[in-house]
């Protein structure tokens, strides 16, 4: 199980921010997959478009 969170925290007027991308949130989530995990989601920082570029990654594994 992986549960990662979204790139490193940042602080911008008060507000903690994390600047990872959906599409690479989502490779990341592939490499896990490969290493063997089973079940995977996100953490701090993630949103609902981190979540779909996974969804999609898994969708194309599955379509493989």
């Amino acid at each position: 199980m992986v549960e990662p969170i979204a790139g490193k925290p940042k602080l911008s007027d008060g507000k903690t921010c994390y600047d990872m991308t959906p599409e690479i949130f989502a490779d990341g989530i592939g490499k896990c997959l490969e290493a063997g995990a089973s079940l995977v989601g996100g953490c701090c920082g993630t949103t609902p478009d981190h979540i779909l570029a996974v969804a999609k990654l898994l969708q194309n594994r599955d379509s493989k």
